[in-house]
């Protein structure tokens, strides 16, 4: 029988192990991701700006549930915008609505009211 010394046992091994480790990545698909950072790290949201902003929160949840009601929006988009974190979630969930759907909640953004 053929033996070899230890140390190219060692030395296969250690070359599989390698390869092993550079191609587990390859069984994962790609997973893109988005970092979200302030151009500016001292920018600051002053307290104004912040009550500006949630005066307006009101009227957009209105209009959302407006458009939502009026338009009969399905079970998915209303889980998906209920679940949205950001508004680039918010803009995936719509990709989801009808163009009518669409353009019924932007006219609901806009102050207008549907004709029916």
């Amino acid at each position: 029988m053929n033996r070899y010394a230890l140390w190219k046992y060692i030395v296969i091994g250690v070359a599989l192990l390698f390869g092993v480790i550079y191609t587990v990545p390859n069984f994962f698909g790609e997973a893109p991701a988005v970092q979200v950072s302030s151009q500016k790290a001292t920018v600051k949201v002053d307290p104004a700006t912040r009550r500006a902003v949630a005066d307006q929160l009101p009227a957009i949840r209105d209009a959302l549930t407006i458009a939502c009601t009026d338009g009969k929006w399905s079970t998915q988009v209303r889980n998906c915008m209920v679940s949205a974190g950001d508004h680039l979630a918010l803009q995936a969930c719509q990709q989801h609505l009808t163009d009518e759907q669409r353009r019924a909640l932007d006219r609901a953004q806009a102050g207008e009211t549907t004709s029916h």
